[in-house]
């Protein structure tokens, strides 16, 4: 394990066609989780939704019934 850098990743998953959103936490060497947008929302006092960068929070991919992935917000 590195600390403080990206690290890719595989998970197996067998896609069926319909919407879906993918997500992954992580776990760094001193035992932090990284929290997700309503934690750190709710931490600082704003709505999650308020803001959309400059935070650590669990990112979200979602794919569409075509098959097209996005980044989204997940509640």
């Amino acid at each position: 394990m590195l600390d403080k850098c990206l690290t890719s990743f595989k998970a197996p998953w067998n896609w069926d066609g319909r919407l879906s959103v993918l997500q992954s936490r992580v776990l760094d060497s001193t035992g932090y989780v990284q929290p997700t947008i309503q934690e750190i929302g709710a931490h600082r006092g704003i709505h999650p939704y308020a803001f959309v960068q400059h935070h650590n929070g669990i990112q979200s991919w979602a794919v569409t019934e075509k098959g097209e992935v996005s980044n989204v917000i997940a509640s």
